[in-house]
């Protein structure tokens, strides 16, 4: 009994060395530490990133540009001086990437995303890149973007018609089922159709995953996910998880028979599907890349949507000059046509400022020790991200006014915007993408797809806020 105790003992203390106290002041230097019992009470009181990040980290950060914080089971140091960040992207080697799959394996996330091209590094990162990257490129031909964006209108025309007089309409679900039809189309080679249809399974099995996502707590605290006898929710998340991934192949596999051999060659399932049928990838590479891209492709395009609509809605006077800007527009204009407008530009990149759809990832490991350009060293092992919104809002960078909707703070004329937008990036300032070789492979597409769908949306419709709807900012993890 006494060994038995004294083993208890041991591991308790370990665990509290290395889980409630953060690395030593010796080890940190001047970077400070949220203490683990905040980060404790606010998972435990449901409290969501972003407000923990303004309440928490934000005043320690703001002075010291980085801040060591628990996150899903590490002690992880975040940043937002735009110095450290440069620092930290132009060195992938040595501050590699890494999801889930490494950082809380067995949790639930590690299930959905595997070992995918977004959170690989090395010759696995470059392997995935050769056989996805050709396949994700800014949109050429965009009717099968304006067909769907038109039919998202109507689809919420159609349901205020039916509302009773003086409320508004939830629409975070038609755009999700938007985003799905849209990624499905260009990406999947085969029309989802859950616009059409609301009962589509795989849009379903899509939006009951996203339920069972862990709370705050778990994704906090991942070995509680070892334990699904006593958290039921545990054996929720990973069936759905299971059911997601099994319709998501089923869809694909019944679609590529039905074409027959007409595919779209160039298109990403082709080449995943090739790429697994000459043994390029094994099949849970293929799955993981599957379920990552369709996440991420459809995800972060309803995030942003949502948001710039809230905007809008708030804004009249932004909708109004949007509307007279789009006015010049043929019916059937081209991407050309959408980047010459500066002001439709600028309310994205606006939206994207206030509203990035990742506005936190830690996903980066150390490989060996780390030494940010002020001399400051981040041992060997330690988890490191950065969060875009703290960047993106800092007054020292935007002004006093910058947790503002200002569009106009990037310019009036599309050469004045666009080196804007250039300048921010290389400089750190905006990260909504990420930088340097990690750019986000889809953001080029995803500009398009969110100009196309305010066009549609601003031709058909106008709108206003619903005095009793919350707006709360989304993020996938």
């Amino acid at each position: 009994m006494v060994p038995l105790i004294a083993a208890f003992v041991v591991l308790l203390a370990v665990l509290v060395s290395r889980c409630i106290l953060p690395p030593s002041a010796s080890t940190r230097g001047p970077i400070p530490a949220v203490p683990f019992w905040m980060s404790l009470y606010d998972a435990c009181r449901g409290v969501n990133r972003l407000r923990f990040f303004e309440t928490r980290v934000q005043p320690l950060i703001k002075q010291h540009g980085a801040v060591y914080v628990w996150s899903s089971g590490h002690w992880s140091v975040v940043i937002t001086k735009p110095e450290y960040l440069l620092h930290m992207f132009r060195n992938e080697s040595i501050v590699s990437k890494g999801g889930f799959y490494k950082k809380a394996p067995g949790s639930s996330f590690a299930a959905l995303f595997g070992e995918n091209i977004i959170d690989s590094s090395g010759p696995t990162w470059a392997h995935f890149a050769t056989i996805i990257k050709p396949a994700i490129r800014k949109p050429k031909d965009i009717q099968s973007l304006r067909e769907k964006s038109s039919q998202l209108a109507e689809l919420l025309l159609n349901a205020q018609a039916l509302a009773p007089s003086g409320r508004g309409v939830a629409i975070d679900r038609p755009i999700q089922r938007w985003a799905v039809d849209i990624y499905g189309v260009a990406f999947l080679d085969s029309d989802i159709g859950c616009l059409r249809d609301p009962t589509s399974s795989l849009e379903i099995a899509l939006a009951e995953m996203k339920e069972n996502f862990p709370s705050i707590l778990f994704l906090e605290f991942p070995f509680l996910q070892k334990f699904p006898f006593l958290f039921p929710w545990c054996r929720r998340a990973l069936s759905s998880i299971h059911k997601f991934e099994d319709l998501l192949v089923a869809h694909i596999d019944e679609w590529t028979r039905a074409r027959g051999g007409r595919e779209e060659k160039g298109k990403l399932v082709h080449r995943l599907l090739r790429a697994r049928e000459n043994l390029e990838i094994s099949e849970f590479h293929y799955r993981s890349n599957l379920k990552m891209l369709i996440t991420a492709g459809h995800e972060n395009a309803y995030a942003v949507l949502l948001s710039a609509l809230w905007e809008l809605a708030l804004n009249p006077s932004v909708q109004n000059s949007l509307r007279h800007e789009i006015s010049r527009l043929p019916s059937d204009y081209t991407v050309d046509d959408l980047d010459q407008l500066p002001y439709l530009t600028a309310v994205v990149y606006e939206v994207l400022r206030l509203y990035p759809p990742l506005h936190q990832l830690v996903n980066r490991m150390t490989v060996e020790d780390f030494t940010m350009d002020t001399g400051i060293r981040i041992p060997k092992g330690t988890w490191m991200g950065w969060n875009a919104y703290g960047v993106q809002t800092n007054p020292e960078i935007w002004g006093k006014d910058a947790k503002e909707f200002q569009p106009s703070r990037w310019g009036d004329d599309t050469t004045t915007v666009n080196n804007l937008i250039r300048l921010s990036q290389s400089k750190g300032h905006f990260i909504a993408f990420s930088a340097y070789s990690r750019r986000c492979l889809g953001s080029g597409f995803a500009l398009t797809q969110l100009k196309v769908a305010l066009v549609e949306i601003l031709r058909k419709a106008s709108w206003a806020n619903d005095s009793t709807y919350h707006f709360a900012a989304t993020s996938v993890c």
